[in-house]
């Protein structure tokens, strides 16, 4: 199967690491990365780096099963991964195709085009997958692959780096990658929950570096919410912050992102060129996602590209950092230049693919 060049058009041709887009397949446009496909990245990550700490939730899975069964090699934490948009192309668009004829899952398409055919359209390193019709929720979703030995060692091979998922109807496809992120950004992956929240949410963001961070913040319409260490270890960990949406119950829009800065000085956004939305009036509503960074309601919009700063942060009362008192000064937001985020690079100095034992060769269905 040729996929040709008008299917994979980007509608929204510039984006940061993070960044919501539109994409064109089988004669519609997709929002990638969804929410949805956002829970599953958040939660691949969670089972990653603290394989351990989900003994409870490995217990409901749909076959359940315990950290004790698992080999020593799957037992271990492992680094998170980045998202690929090649890799969320490729899931997508396979996703699309099963759902389309609600085919049986299968890592080859239903011309008969293979695995390797297909990602390799998309995608020029080593990858593997994991294809169900049985769609859920990236929760129950993510634990069901955690029970299954086959799926587990797709989630938990050290080899990967890189990660897209598409969802379509039941359908879900999760593409694994060995190549290297092309981002400095230490947070992989960040999401608020529940998707609908009534009035309490949480909003969950991953880190890895070799030092904790020295600030990390959830920027809920405009206030800075420092961030605890809930999953892992400090230097690779899922930090998260609860807090109560004021009108969450009307119709309010709601938009976060986060700020992020390491012990080295080095600074930045997640998403980097824009906000996450929730709520139930969002003007963005198919995208639940605009451009821009909020830092203060009626102040500016902070332009990421701008390097405009941050201005009298409001602190929420709710947990801080280990170490640091519940408010403290504004601390400005200088951005990360352009040609630094540009450069391609394994992140913060970790092992190559060739130092890592091989990944399998094909997909799981």
């Amino acid at each position: 199967m040729a996929i040709s060049l008008e299917t994979l058009v980007l509608l929204a041709t510039v984006s940061g690491y993070g960044d919501v887009d539109t994409v064109h397949m089988w004669d519609d446009n997709y929002v990638m990365p969804t929410w949805a496909e956002r829970e599953v990245h958040m939660w691949t990550n969670a089972v990653r780096i603290d394989p351990s700490a989900f003994e409870e939730e490995y217990q409901q899975a749909s076959t359940p099963c315990s950290y004790d069964d698992f080999s020593q090699v799957n037992s271990q934490p492992e680094h998170p991964l980045w998202f690929n948009t090649g890799l969320g192309q490729d899931s997508k668009y396979h996703s699309i195709d099963l759902e389309r004829i609600q085919a049986k899952p299968s890592i080859h398409s239903t011309d008969g085009t293979t695995f390797t055919n297909r990602i390799g359209s998309y995608y020029g390193y080593e990858a593997g997958e994991i294809v169900t019709d049985q769609y859920s929720s990236g929760w129950q979703m993510v634990f069901d692959f955690m029970c299954s030995d086959n799926d587990r060692s797709y989630i938990m091979h050290e080899g990967w780096w890189e990660t897209g998922v598409g969802i379509i109807g039941n359908y879900l496809t999760q593409d694994f990658g060995e190549g290297e992120p092309t981002t400095d950004s230490r947070i992989a992956v960040g999401i608020h929950s529940p998707e609908l929240p009534t009035e309490e949410v949480y909003l969950y963001a991953d880190w890895y570096d070799s030092q904790p961070p020295e600030e990390l913040y959830a920027v809920l319409d405009g206030q800075h919410l420092p961030m605890s260490l809930l999953w892992g270890s400090e230097e690779q960990g899922v930090y998260q912050v609860q807090t109560t949406t004021t009108n969450a119950s009307d119709n309010t829009c709601h938009e976060y992102w986060f700020y992020w800065k390491t012990a080295d000085g080095d600074e930045g956004a997640f998403p980097e060129e824009g906000s996450y939305l929730f709520g139930q009036d969002c003007p963005e509503a198919d995208l639940m996602w605009r451009s821009g960074h909020l830092g203060v309601p009626g102040e500016e919009v902070i332009n990421t590209k701008s390097g405009d700063l941050m201005e009298d942060i409001v602190l929420l009362g709710c947990a801080s950092l280990p170490g640091r008192p519940a408010t403290w000064p504004v601390v400005p937001l200088v951005l990360v230049m352009a040609a630094q985020l540009a450069r391609s690079r394994r992140p913060h100095g970790l092992p190559s693919p060739e130092e890592t034992r091989q990944p399998p060769r094909a997909g799981r269905s």
